[in-house]
């Protein structure tokens, strides 16, 4: 009886993902699906349906952005290379000439996703999950080019402060 009622919450919510995804309480559930493990279906439903070819949009959402975030933490493989891909390569710069991750680097939420990303890239250089060792690099190269600027906000401080961790040197003091 709970296993079917939990069923039917489940597949509700997925019907629903592009609605609840942004919603400032329903998000929690998406983010709940995409955590849990327990549904794998669901979990690449939402990220294939609602996540997918809309990362920067969400990435820039309050709420959205913390489903990206989980996604990008618990997507499978697959997925997970989409979502990457994606943020590296999968959008025209604007007419300031920045790209997505340049755009995620500034932005309030955005930046909570390189974060997460950062984590992403350095499990994978740790050989703790499968993906593909040139992505760290590529978040390296974009924070080198911006250190200057980032080193203005808090966030981009603690953005910072990860690399220099993880042994990437910066030409400028950081702090």
């Amino acid at each position: 009886m709970a296993r079917r009622l939990s069923n039917a919450i489940v597949n509700r919510l997925t019907e629903n993902c592009d609605d609840f995804i942004c919603h400032p309480f329903a998000n929690y559930a998406v983010q709940r699906i995409l955590k849990c493990g327990f549904y794998p279906q669901a979990c690449d439903y939402i990220i294939e349906q609602a996540i997918l070819r809309n990362v920067l949009l969400l990435a820039q959402d309050k709420f959205g952005s913390y489903s990206v975030q989980a996604a990008l933490s618990h997507a499978s493989p697959a997925l997970l290379n989409s979502l990457v891909t994606e943020i590296i390569d999968g959008y025209e710069s604007d007419n300031r000439g920045r790209d997505a991750l340049d755009v995620m680097l500034f932005n309030q939420y955005g930046n909570y996703v390189v974060q997460t990303l950062i984590n992403v890239s350095m499990d994978v250089l740790a050989d703790r999950r499968p993906g593909q060792q040139s992505w760290f690099t590529h978040v390296v190269d974009h924070v080198v080019k911006h250190a200057s600027d980032l080193r203005k906000y808090t966030f981009g401080k603690k953005i910072l402060q990860k690399l220099s961790e993880c042994g990437v040197e910066f030409e400028i003091p950081l702090f």
